[in-house]
C-alpha cells in the first residue's frame, strides 16, 4: 500500500473493530460470525471514513486534512456493510459531527457494560491461544536444532495442546450450529437468536424456553391439530387419523389420547385402537387413567377375544381395589367393571363365571358401601340387570330374564336422567332378543320396542354417525326380520333399504371397517331369495354379502359366524368345485380360533369338514 494513501491500514481496521467490540457503531449488530475456515470466523464489518478519503468520489471530504489525518483512527468509525452504505448515501443527515456523536455514544455503551461478550468470543480466544502456542512451537523448533532431546517432548506437548484446542473449537461450532438448525423451526427466532448469539445470555434464553412456556406452546399446537382432525372427521376423511396422531405426538397426555381413541373406536379400527392404547399405557399416567384404558381394552377384546378381555378387566379391577380405601365412589366403578367382566365371560361361553361375577357385582350394590347420591349408581345397576337378563336368556330361563329386564327398564326410565335414551334402547334390544327366543311372544310389544330403538338411535346417529350407525342399521335389520316373520315382504324390503342407505352414507365416505353392515343387508336378501326358491338371485346376493365381508376388517365372533354361515351357504349354491373348495378352506381358517368356546362356531367347523371330505 502507498504510504501516502488515505486508506486505513489493516492494523488500523483491526483496532477500530476491537474498539467497537466487533459491533456496528450505528445499528449495534455484531460483525463477526463463525464459519468453517481456518480462522474459525468471518468479519462482515468495515472501517468507514468519517471525513471522506478522496475528493473525487467520497462524501464529507475535508480539503484541510492531509492523508495522514484521513487514515488516522480519529477519522474512522466501525460499521457493518449496510450502515456503511447508508451513511455514504445520506450525507445531509450523517454529517461529520453526527457520525462522531454516534461513535462516541457507542464507545460509552461499551464502557458502561451494555454488551455481554459475543457468543463467539470464546472461539476468538481459542484462536489467539493457538497463535501463541504456534509461536512457542516455532521458538522451540529453533532450539530443537541445538538440543533435540531437551525440547522434543515440549514441542509434542504443545502440538497435543493445539489439537485439544482445535477439538474444543470444533465442538463449540457444532453446538452453535445445532442451535441454529433448531432455531430455524422456532416461532420466536429473532428473540432467541439475539439472546444466544449476540448477548451470550444463555440463562435468559433458558427462561424464555421455560418448560411452562413450552408446555403451553405444545398444548396450543395440539389443540390446532385436534381441531383439524375433528374437521376431517366431520368430512368423513381418513386424514383425521394422522392429525389425531400429531396432536398426541406434540402433547402426549391421556386427554389428547382420548380424542384419537374415540375416533378409532367410532370407525371400528380395532387393531389400531389396541396398538394405540397399549402405547399410551407405556407412558407414566395416573392410576384412574390406567383403569379406564384397561377397561377400554377389555371392552374391545370382549367380542374378538373374550379370554384377553377378561385379563384386562381383571387388571382394571386390581387397580380399582387400590383406590377404594381412599375413595368410596370406586365401589360403584368396581360394581360396573364386574358387570363388564361378566359380559366378557358370557361372550366366551363361560356362564358359571359370568353368573358368579354378576353376583359379586350385585352384592356391592346391596352392601350399602356405595355413597348416597352417587350419580352412576342407578346407571350401573340397570346395566347389571340387563347383563343378568342376557345370561338368563342363554340359559333359557326366560321368566327370570323378563323379571330382570323389567327391573332394568324401571330403573332406566324412572331413576336415570338419560336424555338420549341410549341405555333404555339398549335394554329394549335385549327385550327383542327375548321375544325372538320365546315362541308365544307379544308381537305388538315387540314391534313397539323395535320402533323405540330405531327412534333413539336415529337421533343419536345424527349427532355421531360413526358411533351409532351400527346400532341404527342393526335395528332396521331387526325390524325387517320382524316383517319377514309376519310375511309382510314389502315392509321387509323397505326396512332393509333403510339399513342399506344408512350404511352407505358411512361406507361411501371412505370410512373403512363398516362394510359388514352392508354385508348384513345382502345376507338377509340372500336368505329371502332362498326362501322364495330363486337360487340365482340368492347366489348373487350372497356374492355381494361376501364381497362386503371381505372388505371389512372384522374380527369379532358374531361377525365371523355370520360370514362363515353365509360362505357355507354360498358353497352349497356354487357348482364350481375349485371355487367351492377355496371358499371352504377360507371359512375353516377364519372359524378355527373360535371353536374351543363357541358351540355355533364348532357346528359350522364340523359342517365345513364334512363338505371338504365330499370333494
Amino acid at each position: 500500500m502507498n504510504n501516502n494513501s488515505p486508506d486505513f491500514t489493516e492494523n488500523t481496521k483491526k483496532i477500530l473493530a476491537k474498539m467497537a467490540s466487533e459491533r456496528c457503531c450505528l445499528c449495534e449488530e455484531i460483525t463477526s460470525m463463525p464459519n468453517s475456515s481456518h480462522s474459525g470466523y468471518v468479519r462482515i464489518g468495515e472501517a468507514a471514513h468519517i471525513s471522506g478519503a478522496r475528493k473525487s468520489s467520497d462524501v464529507r471530504f475535508n480539503e484541510n486534512l492531509n492523508n495522514e489525518d484521513r487514515k488516522n483512527l480519529s477519522n474512522g468509525i466501525w460499521l457493518c456493510s449496510n450502515c456503511h452504505t447508508n451513511i455514504d448515501q445520506d450525507e445531509k443527515f450523517y454529517t461529520v459531527a453526527e457520525l462522531e456523536k454516534i461513535r462516541a455514544n457507542h464507545y460509552m455503551r461499551i464502557r458502561n457494560g451494555s454488551y455481554s461478550t459475543s457468543a463467539f468470543a470464546r472461539i476468538d480466544e481459542l484462536n489467539a491461544e493457538i497463535i501463541i502456542l504456534n509461536e512457542r512451537i516455532t521458538d522451540k523448533e529453533k532450539l530443537l536444532s541445538q538440543n533435540s532431546r531437551l525440547y522434543e517432548s515440549e514441542i509434542t506437548g504443545l502440538q497435543i495442546e493445539i489439537q485439544q484446542i482445535n477439538t474444543q473449537k470444533e465442538k463449540l461450532w457444532e453446538d452453535y450450529n445445532s442451535i441454529l438448525q433448531n432455531l430455524d423451526q422456532a416461532e420466536n427466532f429473532e428473540e432467541i437468536y439475539k439472546l444466544v448469539f449476540e448477548e451470550n445470555n444463555l440463562e435468559r434464553a433458558l427462561e424464555y424456553l421455560s418448560d411452562q412456556k413450552l408446555e403451553k406452546d405444545a398444548i396450543n399446537l395440539a389443540q390446532k391439530y385436534l381441531l383439524k382432525a375433528d374437521i376431517f372427521k366431520l368430512q368423513h376423511k381418513n386424514e383425521a387419523s394422522q392429525y389425531y396422531k400429531k396432536a398426541y405426538a406434540v402433547h402426549p397426555t391421556v386427554r389428547i389420547a382420548g380424542f384419537f381413541i374415540r375416533y378409532l373406536r367410532d370407525t371400528n379400527n380395532f387393531n389400531s385402537l389396541i396398538a394405540f392404547i397399549l402405547e399410551v399405557l407405556e407412558a407414566p399416567i395416573k392410576i384412574e387413567d390406567r383403569i379406564a384404558l384397561n377397561g377400554q381394552l377389555g371392552t374391545i377384546y370382549s367380542k374378538i377375544d373374550p379370554d384377553e378381555g377378561v385379563k384386562y378387566y381383571k387388571t382394571a379391577l386390581l387397580l380399582i381395589d387400590k383406590k377404594i380405601d381412599y375413595d368410596p365412589f370406586y365401589y360403584t366403578l368396581k360394581a360396573g367393571f364386574l358387570n363388564y367382566l361378566a359380559a366378557c365371560y358370557k361372550n366366551g361361553n363361560n356362564l358359571p363365571e359370568a353368573i358368579k361375577t354378576c353376583e359379586e357385582s350385585l352384592s356391592i350394590f346391596l352392601s350399602g358401601k356405595i355413597p348416597e347420591g352417587d350419580k352412576n349408581f342407578y346407571y350401573e345397576l340397570a346395566s347389571l340387570y340387563n347383563t343378568i337378563a342376557r345370561i338368563c336368556i342363554i340359559n333359557q330361563n326366560y321368566q327370570e330374564a323378563e323379571k330382570y329386564l323389567d327391573s332394568a327398564v324401571k330403573i332406566a326410565s324412572e331413576k336415570i336422567n338419560d336424555d338420549d335414551g341410549e341405555l333404555l334402547a339398549t335394554i329394549y334390544i335385549n327385550y327383542c332378543n327375548l321375544f325372538e327366543t320365546v315362541s308365544k311372544a307379544d308381537w305388538l310389544k315387540y314391534k313397539k320396542m323395535i320402533d323405540q330403538t330405531i327412534s333413539v338411535f336415529t337421533i343419536l346417529f345424527k349427532k355421531n354417525p360413526l358411533q351409532f350407525v351400527e346400532k341404527l342399521a342393526a335395528s332396521h335389520c331387526r325390524k325387517a326380520d320382524f316383517f319377514f316373520t309376519l310375511k309382510k315382504y314389502d315392509d321387509f324390503h323397505f326396512q332393509l333399504n333403510k339399513a342399506e342407505n344408512i350404511s352407505h352414507q358411512i361406507v361411501k365416505s371412505n370410512q373403512s371397517g363398516f362394510e359388514f353392515l352392508l354385508a348384513d343387508v345382502h345376507l338377509r336378501r340372500a336368505c329371502f331369495f332362498i326362501f322364495r326358491e330363486n337360487l340365482p338371485m340368492a347366489s348373487e346376493e350372497a356374492d355381494k354379502a361376501l364381497s362386503y365381508f371381505e372388505k371389512s376388517e372384522f374380527n369379532d365372533a358374531d361377525t365371523i359366524l355370520k360370514y362363515a354361515s353365509l360362505a357355507l351357504l354360498k358353497c352349497r349354491l356354487n357348482e364350481n368345485q375349485h371355487q367351492k373348495k377355496e371358499l371352504l378352506l377360507k371359512i375353516n381358517m377364519k372359524i378355527l380360533p373360535f371353536i374351543s368356546n363357541n358351540p355355533p362356531a364348532l357346528l359350522i367347523y364340523n359342517e365345513v369338514k364334512e363338505e371338504l371330505k365330499k370333494m
